[in-house]
């Protein structure tokens, strides 16, 4: 049994003949099972967002959701599900297509991993899945001072300035981008969602859960410089208890 997984299989693998060519990487004896994993649309884009600028790219560079549809990496087929769908079946057969919603309640156990593995008929108890976090989830507050922060300590990676920041964080989850536009991307998607709701669940809807969310306007200056001190402040703290090297 052959097993690959990554999730660039959706965001960088795109065309019939890129999927085509991950084909050919296998025996052609093969029995395939393509298993997918759908999250909504709005959270994926926030998801995006966060670690572009972890990257090093600017809130203005990402915030606009009408430039998903101009770029091939992380563009149109990485959110509009049911192209995807359609790409991987003209390869695979439709048949050979697991489609799951990446959601809690509808995942076995509540998480991605177990489920995988009851596909797979392997059965591990949650108890024993221990599988480090590689996106490290950031305050919006973080993230809009994320790039000065890493220039005050350049000696500090970027990936551990998230580490660190993390553990420090003292605001609440949420995002950049106002609630508006998330809302009128997702809506973006509403019949694609629902064509694969009824063919693949035999439902009219796709997700279940309405995520709440709190928006940090970066326009508000005295916001963010208060914002700003108070993260300045913890991480120096942080960074002096612990005589952090690079």
């Amino acid at each position: 049994m052959y097993i690959c997984s990554s999730e660039h299989l959706s965001s960088r693998v795109t065309t019939v003949e890129e999927i085509q060519r991950i084909k050919g990487l296998f025996p052609e004896d093969c029995t395939f099972e393509i298993v997918v994993y759908l999250r909504r649309q709005d959270e994926l884009f926030l998801g995006c967002v966060v670690e572009s600028i972890k990257a090093g790219a600017s809130l203005q560079e990402v915030q606009d959701y009408k430039a998903v549809f101009t770029r091939k990496t992380y563009g149109k087929s990485y959110f509009q599900y049911e192209e995807l769908l359609n790409h991987w079946g003209m390869v695979f057969g439709t048949s050979a297509l697991i489609v799951r919603v990446f959601e809690k309640d509808q995942l076995h156990n509540g998480d991605v991993v177990a489920d995988f593995m009851q596909i797979l008929g392997i059965n591990i108890p949650v108890s024993d899945i221990n599988i480090q976090k590689k996106n490290i989830t950031l305050s919006p507050e973080i993230l809009l001072n994320f790039q000065e922060i890493c220039d005050i300590h350049p000696h500090i990676s970027r990936y551990k300035m998230a580490e660190y920041l993390a553990r420090i964080d003292p605001f609440p989850k949420g995002g950049l981008i106002p609630a508006e536009d998330l809302s009128a991307f997702y809506s973006l998607f509403d019949e694609g969602n629902g064509r694969i709701a009824r063919q693949y669940f035999h439902r009219d809807y796709l997700f279940t859960e309405s995520p709440k969310y709190r928006y940090f306007d970066s326009s508000n200056s005295a916001k963010v410089t208060q914002a700003k001190a108070k993260i300045i402040q913890l991480f120096d703290e942080y960074l002096a208890k612990n005589a952090l090297l690079p």
